[in-house]
């Protein structure tokens, strides 16, 4: 009977590391999924520095840069997506964009970078899935075309390949431009229709 504590006390100085051990193992919090940021305001944020691809951006002053916004529904869901970019970026006619998409609640998410010529894109729907086709001219019978395919979260390039002509837009997708320093100013009543006069 008297061996009975001694035992009970033995088993439990040497549990006692294991739990310990255990307390450092659970306070290690499983890895979470990445989250992906609501943007609301995909200008305001690229204004403000939003650049996850590290383009050279703004290379320009601001008052010889403009603002390029594109609107089109990009994935066939009704609302309108947003390609954002500005006019230092285009010396060939085409630059990359930041596209966005329209969430179902207030806000964007960011999808990726794409390559296009200002107006010069087009939204399709091929085999039930959305894609995207960016054009780049490259003289006036020539043009580069880039096909993406575009998903909730991402966009992707699959497909390269040159056509003769100009390419035509999504019917109903809207180019706009802005002076820089005037969207710093009022960025609600600075867009005007078509692409900057700096392209």
């Amino acid at each position: 009977m008297r061996l009975r504590p001694v035992i009970l006390l033995l088993a439990l100085v040497l549990a006692l590391p294991a739990r310990a051990g255990a307390q450092d193992d659970d306070s290690i919090p499983d890895p979470a999924p990445p989250q992906v940021d609501t943007i609301p305001d995909p200008v305001e944020a690229f204004v403000q520095g939003f650049n996850p691809e590290n383009d050279d951006f703004f290379a320009h002053p601001p008052d010889r840069t403009d603002l390029l916004r594109m609107r089109l529904d990009v994935d066939g869901d009704g609302r309108p997506d947003v390609a954002v970019s500005e006019s230092s970026m285009f010396g060939i006619g085409a630059g990359p964009w930041l596209l966005f998409r329209r969430l179902p609640t207030k806000g964007y998410r960011y999808l990726g970078e794409i390559f296009a010529g200002p107006g010069a894109l087009r939204a399709e729907r091929v085999g039930g899935a959305s894609e995207l086709v960016a054009g780049t001219p490259l003289s006036a019978q020539l043009t580069h075309l880039i096909r993406y395919r575009v998903t909730p979260d991402t966009v992707v390039s699959v497909a390269e390949r040159d056509s003769s002509g100009v390419m035509g837009s999504t019917p109903g997708m809207l180019l706009e431009h802005c002076r820089l320093v005037d969207y710093q100013q009022a960025p609600a009543s600075c867009w005007q229709a078509g692409t900057s006069p700096r392209n």
